[in-house]
C-alpha cells in the first residue's frame, strides 16, 4: 500500500509540472475523487506554487531545476573556500581544550577515588614549593 501511495504522490505531483497521459490523469482524478487527504494535500501545493510564483525569484518554469541546482553548487563554493591558518589554528587549540579539560578532569577523579584527602599536591602533581619557587621568578 505504501508504494503505491508514493506513486500515486508521484503521479499528483508531476500532474503540476506537465501533462499527464489521459489514463494517468483519469487514475488521478478517480483517487482524488475517493481521497480526502490526497485531496487537501494537491489543494495546498496548488496554493504553495500559487504563493511562490507570485515572487520573481520563484518561477517554475521548465528550467527551474537546473536554476536550483546552479545556485546550490554557486553557494556550496562558498563554503568550501580554504580555511584561513587563524581558523585552523583556533579550532586546534578548542578541540586541544576540550581534550586537557576532560583529561585534567579525569585525573581529579582518579585521585579522589585512590587518595583519601584531595589536596593541591595530588591534583596537580606539585609541592607548595614548586608554587612558592614559580611565584617568586622575575616575570611575575
Amino acid at each position: 500500500m505504501i508504494i503505491k501511495k508514493k506513486s500515486l504522490r508521484y503521479l499528483l505531483y508531476r500532474s503540476f509540472e506537465e501533462k499527464l497521459k489521459p489514463k494517468e490523469e483519469a487514475r488521478l482524478n478517480r483517487i482524488l475523487e475517493n481521497s480526502l487527504d490526497l485531496k487537501k494535500e494537491k489543494e495546498a501545493v496548488r496554493q504553495m506554487r500559487q504563493m511562490l510564483s507570485d515572487i520573481p525569484e520563484f518561477d517554475f518554469s521548465p528550467d527551474f531545476g537546473e536554476r536550483v541546482m546552479r545556485r546550490w553548487r554557486e553557494e556550496a563554493s562558498r563554503e568550501g573556500r580554504a580555511r584561513s591558518f587563524d581558523e585552523y589554528l583556533s579550532s586546534f587549540f578548542l578541540k586541544l581544550a576540550y581534550i586537557g579539560t576532560a583529561v585534567a578532569l579525569l585525573l581529579v577523579i582518579i585521585n579522589f577515588i585512590l587518595g583519601d584527602v584531595l589536596s593541591s599536591e595530588e591534583i596537580l602533581f606539585a609541592s607548595d614549593s614548586v608554587y612558592e619557587t614559580l611565584l617568586n621568578l622575575p616575570f611575575f
